[in-house]
């Protein structure tokens, strides 16, 4: 069994033919590596777009809990407004003499407290 080998003294043409399959490797070759290169930005894009994606998706997530807070922030308000407008609905007068009469003298200090607390929420 007889193994191809080179000439020991190679010839012109067989310089050639070498030069040529080298040439032919070295293109398939770099051919290879663009195309990895390539591959390679594509995933690296796809990986970018997906993590944008996935950001954009939770600030909107985060806008619609802020707005169903604010929301029920603003529904309680009107409750607590109600509720204070229903308390201060009939004015408590301050008792002259709160020794006499301490049940009328808690009644007026809540009905100040209230009339306070609707101020502050601002309660018209």
């Amino acid at each position: 069994m007889a193994v191809a080998a080179y000439p020991e003294h190679p010839t012109p043409s067989d310089d050639q033919e070498l030069r040529e399959r080298l040439h032919k490797v070295s293109r398939q070759g770099m051919q290879t590596f663009w195309l990895i290169i390539v591959l390679q930005g594509v995933v690296i894009m796809a990986l970018l777009g997906a993590v944008g994606y996935l950001l954009v998706a939770n600030a909107n997530s985060n806008r619609n809990t802020e707005r169903q807070i604010s929301q029920a922030i603003a529904s309680d308000d009107q409750k607590w407004c109600s509720t204070m407008n229903l308390l201060t609905l009939t004015p408590v007068l301050k008792p002259a003499n709160a020794k006499v009469n301490p049940s009328r003298e808690a009644s007026y200090e809540l009905y100040v407290d209230f009339e306070t607390l609707k101020k502050e929420f601002n309660c018209d």
